[in-house]
């Protein structure tokens, strides 16, 4: 029997983030924080959709949004270090 293993772009967000989180955590031996990461994807899958998510328009502060940004460049460092990049 062979095991099933999702490509990436059948594996869910979760799948995605506990995988970031494990890679981060063996380059930098510390969780990866991603909060801000989580509450933009959130408004944009609204976005994306839901038919009204457009007519309330955006609610993420700009502030959390450039965390979410820092976040994500720290986890493409840990990556780019994982690769020798």
């Amino acid at each position: 029997m062979k095991l099933f293993v999702p490509s990436d772009e059948e594996m869910q967000i979760g799948d995605r983030r506990r995988k970031a989180s494990q890679l981060y955590r063996s380059q930098r031996g510390k969780d990866w924080q991603y909060s801000n990461t989580a509450i933009v994807y959130r408004e944009v899958n609204t976005l994306k959709h839901k038919e009204a998510g457009t007519w309330t328009g955006r609610t993420v502060p700009f502030p959390t949004a450039i965390r979410a940004v820092r976040e994500n460049l720290d986890v493409l460092e840990a990556w780019a270090d994982a690769k020798n990049l």
